[in-house]
């Protein structure tokens, strides 16, 4: 199995909710199926596996499958640095399909982060 595979179905796992008792006893909390942003993906990649990835990878990994998609973006404003900066935020096209019943792949997804849902952007 290459690592690029290891990654997606950790990542898949951990998005659909679905938690190890291993990764609990290092300290993964359980979590119901949903987004997460990048940065938490790779707090729990780095956490739940021996050899760990960095974000580079990470964000190739989620870019580039299809069963991933980007459903959002935070805006971040750095305490340490100047600037700002954006995190996505990303979902399975299982979960996406489960709250938006009448999502075909190619809609545009957003996930409102006031109220923790997902919606669909109607053209």
């Amino acid at each position: 199995m290459s690592r690029t595979l290891r990654i997606r179905e950790r990542l898949i796992e951990y998005l659909n909710g679905d938690i190890r008792d291993n990764w609990i006893k290092k300290g993964i909390l359980p979590r119901d199926a949903g987004p997460a942003n990048t940065q938490e993906l790779l707090i729990f990649y780095n956490r739940a596996t021996r050899h760990g990835t960095n974000t580079n990878q990470l964000v190739n990994v989620l870019s580039k499958d299809p069963n991933i998609m980007k459903v959002g973006i935070i805006h971040t404003r750095s305490t340490a640095l100047s600037g700002s900066y954006q995190i996505c935020i990303w979902a399975t096209q299982e979960y996406v399909q489960e709250q938006i019943p009448d999502y075909e792949r190619g809609d545009i997804v957003f996930f409102d982060e006031e109220t923790k849902t997902l919606d669909k952007l109607i053209r």
